[in-house]
């Protein structure tokens, strides 16, 4: 058994809390502002981008639009196209927006997939070698491991590390230049204790953060894409 149950607990809900902040900071949230029975919230990163958004369609056509930065000093997310728009990730499309963010002054190094399209990802073309890893004290029945997936994409502008997000939606791929996003903290985590119940401990975990967006034009994305 555990020897401080509390403590386990209160460890689970911080990883709990952390996970619901991916899946806003890398999801298509618009920003509110919130008021006295709302609260405020920031946008996600798929909704600030516009220079390098790419989105699906069929023989040039899409019904997929755009998001972004408003006048009035707030963030509308994306609207997805529909699924009959929707478009397989290719190489090709990678590189359109990896030429595109770096035309614009970025530098992309991160490319954030869901789990299909990390697959397809690591099935594309390029990739026509498969690699075998010999295990010098392998255990009992292992010796060599067939190596089929890709972490790494090198091309004309730069280095990709593929990482597969299982909070990020499958159907967005995105292009992230770390020197240009940040998470900025209002209110750390922090736990208070608050009242008892009886014999029950009871806490409270909290934390204010928001996602600072320093300039959308150096990340990308390819939208409307297919996840099975």
């Amino acid at each position: 058994g555990r020897e401080e149950e509390l403590a386990y607990q209160i460890a689970k809900r911080g990883k709990e809390m952390k996970r619901d902040m991916e899946t806003n900071l890398t999801g298509n949230y618009a920003s509110a502002a919130g008021a006295s029975a709302t609260a405020r919230a920031c946008a996600g990163f798929e909704a600030w981008l516009t220079t390098n958004d790419f989105g699906g369609g069929t023989a040039g056509a899409t019904d997929y639009l755009q998001g972004g930065y408003t006048a009035a000093g707030t963030v509308t997310a994306a609207t997805d196209g529909s699924t009959s728009n929707l478009v397989t990730f290719t190489e090709a499309r990678l590189k359109t927006v990896q030429a595109s963010c770096w035309t614009n002054g970025g530098n992309p190094t991160v490319l954030m997939v869901g789990p299909w399209n990390k697959r397809v990802v690591s099935a594309f073309s390029g990739i026509a070698t498969k690699y075998q890893d010999f295990d010098k004290n392998p255990p009992s029945g292992a010796g060599l491991a067939t190596i089929s997936t890709v972490d790494y994409y090198v091309g004309d502008f730069g280095k990709l590390h593929v990482v597969a997000n299982r909070f990020s939606r499958d159907r967005c791929a995105l292009f992230i230049d770390p020197d240009y996003v940040s998470i900025h903290y209002l209110r750390p985590f922090q736990v208070f204790n608050i009242a008892k119940t009886g014999d029950a401990e009871k806490r409270q975990m909290l934390a204010e953060a928001t996602m600072m967006m320093m300039n959308e034009a150096a990340h990308g994305k390819y939208a409307d894409l297919r996840t099975s």
